[in-house]
């Protein structure tokens, strides 16, 4: 079964899954901040089912986290990098994998996709080997997939790989390399050179290849303009909140999706999934997708706001020392140039990597400053806090984007 957000459907269809589950709930996700999942998931703590879950530490303090926390069945990753799977498998019998993060914006705002097996138990094998190595500590590689292809019949097969441990960037390579016909993808973050450059022999070869870029992603060290440097037709996406896909549709056969998105971090240092289906339905169904999202209506690029004057002035991305230990030296200060007061409300920051900071209510008057401390502390008239328990700026290269709550971009700051 297929899924592909922003639609409430999927969330019920969740709910369900574990409302059914007898046996077990075993859970990875890099975020999860829905009520009515962690609900879900201590009902069935109720009914006996062994329920554990495992999410990013950046992201356990919200309500969500704290009923889960309470009840004993989750636990931070306590890891660096980023533990980035968003997988839940039942009873030896479902795996729900893809790129959806169980949230408020990555059910109801971003575009994501998700992808339900049942009945394949060497996949159940795969993932929950995967699994007891983060409940167990084991991150940023473990023991190789035990089933990496699995033949269910002729129409149909699956292959999963692990990262930082069964090189998935090689994987990925060698299956776009067998496109005979057309490659279509939609990527939130996409760096990886190897990829692109086996899109870029493949177009050269008269193979159709045609991508979607998140629209902030798309700078930097993203390989958009090296694809559209080669006549390779590339697009950003419209969506005002995130398009947060990393899927590739091979030949309208094979499917490339999970949590893994194509860059150098994912591949050697994140926890992350990658699964490659076999089968012209599955197939099918995220062309059609996609061919939607190429559409000009959702294409559109998004444009300054120019009516307002709100700017990003002075980006601290290294703090003195260590940056994970003084983390209220990291810093981002905004300014009002206008002479009216504007509700930033609602707005949004973020990093290239997609580390995002939304504004709580809040009212920025004409001329003043507010700045944004990537640590905890509680906030004022002119200082807000992030929360978060790690630098978030590179301080190599990195942009600082500041969006407004309708997803309108308003400012970037480069360095």
């Amino acid at each position: 079964m297929v899924y592909f957000t922003p639609n409430g459907q999927v969330l019920g269809r969740l709910i369900e899954l574990i409302d059914g589950a007898q046996r077990y709930v075993y859970a990875a996700f890099y975020d999860l901040d829905l009520e009515d999942i962690a609900e879900a998931l201590i009902d069935a703590k109720a009914r006996g089912v062994d329920v554990k879950v495992v999410v990013d530490s950046d992201n356990m303090d919200n309500p969500a986290m704290r009923t889960l926390l309470n009840a004993g069945v989750v636990v931070g990753d306590r890891d660096p990098d980023f533990m980035h799977n968003k997988f839940i498998i039942i009873d030896d019998e479902v795996v729900w994998t893809g790129s959806m993060n169980p949230t408020y914006n990555g059910v109801y705002r971003n575009d994501n996709n998700v992808v339900v097996v049942s009945n394949l138990p060497e996949l159940v094998e795969d993932f929950k080997q995967e699994f007891n190595e983060l409940w167990n500590g084991v991150y940023g590689g473990g023991a190789p997939v035990p089933y990496p292809e699995i033949t269910v019949n002729s129409t149909f097969s699956v292959e999963v790989y692990f990262a930082p441990e069964d090189d998935v960037e090689e994987r990925i390579v060698e299956e776009l390399a067998s496109a005979k016909k057309a490659v279509y993808f939609a990527t939130f973050v996409f760096t990886s050179k190897p990829i692109a450059n086996v899109l870029i022999d493949k177009h050269d070869e008269g193979v159709v290849v045609n991508g979607i870029y998140e629209s902030f992603q798309a700078g930097g060290y993203s390989t958009y303009s090296l694809l559209e440097a080669h006549g390779i037709e590339v697009v950003k996406d419209g969506n005002p909140a995130v398009m947060h896909h990393k899927f590739f549709v091979i030949d309208n056969y094979t499917v490339i999706t999970g949590s893994f998105n194509p860059t150098r971090h994912a591949n050697e240092a994140n926890d992350e999934n990658v699964i490659i289906i076999h089968n012209r339905l599955v197939a099918e169904r995220f062309a059609v997708q996609f061919k939607t999202m190429w559409s000009e209506w959702y294409t559109i690029k998004p444009t300054p706001t120019a009516s307002l004057k709100v700017v990003i002035c002075h980006v601290h991305y290294d703090a003195e020392g260590n940056d994970n230990e003084n983390l209220n030296d990291e810093y981002v200060v905004i300014k009002n140039l206008g002479d009216t007061a504007v509700d930033l409300t609602g707005w949004t920051l973020r990093d290239e990597a997609g580390h995002t900071f939304t504004f709580p209510q809040f009212t920025l008057d004409a001329g003043a400053t507010v700045t944004v401390h990537t640590g905890s502390g509680i906030n004022t008239e002119t200082h807000l806090y992030w929360g978060k328990s790690r630098a978030v700026w590179n301080n190599d290269h990195d942009t600082a984007y500041l969006y407004d709550s309708q997803g309108n971009l308003i400012d970037k700051k480069d360095w």
